[in-house]
């Protein structure tokens, strides 16, 4: 009776094991799967986390396998941040008002950026030269903050065209070329520079991974910020809109030319006013509250909230 109470026993035993193995093995599948469910619906997250990382982790010991020499040299590194100096200036010097003061100065600045283009071209070539353009993994397009550098040659090229382009206009009125202002606006984002002028002073030595732990925290954050900005930005800018409106009503004397108005027609103090019953202020009795057709420079860029943007 012992024996076959011993072998009983061995035997629940037996299956009592088999069992847990199977609930481990269960246990195991579902948290494999939760993790390829986590994984699928995080992936745009991690791309773009990881993009950055990589961006921003420039001591890569990959990278630094492929270069030569030239690429290495102190040389090749100060020539480029000297240009991204000059081009910074140039592009704060680059305004009507200044070209306007000084009219010699847009061919210094024509000639800066000549000189800038030329430097990030040569850099560009040498690049594409040692590393190849997108054959191998470490190439020049395939390289993140190269990328980057190819978009700001790409613009200082474009500007430098543009400024040629205005030059034939003026030294040249036969051909019937015509500049517009507006062309400028190829020049709007080559403020992007002093990201490249930055990124070669400050040097990121932290690991991959903790660069991405530290962009997982913080882009929550900022994106709740710019969450709560935006939307008080808006708020007022529509309560601006709607409550104030264009506040070009002032009070001034009887007769007053409303093309032609001087400090003498004015109340002291400028006052803004309503019309009668339409609430707010209104003017004393010897003085009327009238639109007055002034410019913005005139009033001084003050009181025109007729728009989101203006307001805003």
């Amino acid at each position: 009776m012992t024996g076959v109470m011993l072998t009983c026993r061995k035997s629940s035993i037996v299956i009592q094991q088999q069992q847990q193995q199977q609930q481990q093995q269960l246990q195991q599948q579902q948290q494999v799967q939760q993790q390829q469910i986590s994984i699928g619906t995080e992936r745009g997250a991690n791309d773009s986390v990881a993009v950055l990382s990589e961006m921003l982790n420039m001591d890569s010991s990959a990278s630094k396998q492929h270069t030569s020499d030239i690429l290495r040299s102190s040389i090749f590194e100060d020539i480029p941040k000297l240009a991204c100096l000059i081009s910074m200036m140039s592009v704060c010097l680059n305004t009507p008002h200044t070209f306007s003061f000084f009219p010699p100065l847009y061919y210094i600045v024509f000639l800066a950026d000549a000189i800038v283009t030329i430097v990030f071209l040569i850099e560009a070539i040498v690049k594409i030269v040692t590393n190849g353009l997108i054959t191998y993994e470490g190439s020049y397009l395939r390289d993140r903050w190269c990328q980057f550098d190819f978009f700001l040659l790409t613009l200082h090229i474009t500007s430098v065209l543009l400024n040629a382009y205005e030059l034939i206009c003026l030294w040249f009125p036969h051909l019937k070329w015509h500049y517009h202002p507006w062309y400028g606006v190829i020049r709007a984002p080559r403020p992007f520079i002093m990201i490249r002028f930055v990124r070669s002073i400050v040097r990121f030595k932290l690991p991959k991974n903790r660069i991405q732990q530290i962009i997982k925290r913080s882009s929550q954050q900022i994106q709740n910020v710019t969450i709560f900005f935006m939307f008080f930005m808006t708020f007022y800018a529509i309560m601006g809109v709607q409550l104030f409106g264009r506040m070009d009503y002032h009070c001034v004397l009887p007769g007053t030319n409303i093309s032609n108005v001087t400090i003498a027609d004015l109340a002291i103090p400028d006052t803004m006013c309503s019309q009668k019953g339409a609430g707010g202020y209104e003017c004393p009795t010897n003085m009327e509250c009238l639109k007055l057709d002034m410019s913005a420079h005139a009033e001084g860029f003050y009181g025109m909230f007729n728009d989101f943007g203006e307001f805003s």
